[in-house]
C-alpha cells in the first residue's frame, strides 16, 4: 500500500488529536505542540524533515484547541521547550538527529 506524504500527515495530525492534545476543558489555553526536525538528507525530495515538520504543524495548527511550531534542530531559545506540552522529533539517528549532544545515555 502506497500512502502520501500529505495523507499520512494528515493522518498524524489526526491521531495526536486523537490522544489528548485537543485543549482540556478549563484550561483557557489550547495544547501547545513542538516539533523538532532534523536537517533534510539525501537527495532532493527524500527525508525532508524540515518540510515534514513544517507541513505536520501547519495541520496541527489548523485542529481546534491545538498550537503547533516547527524548528530545525535544537532549539536555541531553550524557553521554546518549556512552552510544549508535546514534543514530536523526525530525523534521522545517529549523529543528524534532533536530539543528539542534548540527552545523557
Amino acid at each position: 500500500m502506497t500512502v502520501s506524504r500529505r495523507t499520512f500527515l494528515g493522518g498524524s495530525a489526526a491521531a495526536l488529536a486523537g490522544l489528548g492534545l485537543g485543549s482540556a476543558a478549563g484550561s483557557g489555553r489550547p495544547r501547545r505542540v513542538l516539533l523538532l526536525a532534523g536537517p533534510a538528507s539525501h537527495s532532493y525530495g527524500g527525508h525532508e524533515h524540515p518540510a515534514g515538520c513544517a507541513l505536520l504543524a501547519d495541520r496541527l495548527g489548523a485542529l481546534e484547541g491545538i498550537e503547533a511550531q516547527a524548528v530545525v534542530g535544537w532549539p536555541q531559545d531553550e524557553e521554546r521547550l518549556a512552552w510544549a506540552d508535546a514534543l514530536v522529533v523526525y530525523g534521522d539517528g545517529d549523529a543528524h538527529h534532533p536530539l543528539e549532544g542534548h540527552f545523557e545515555a
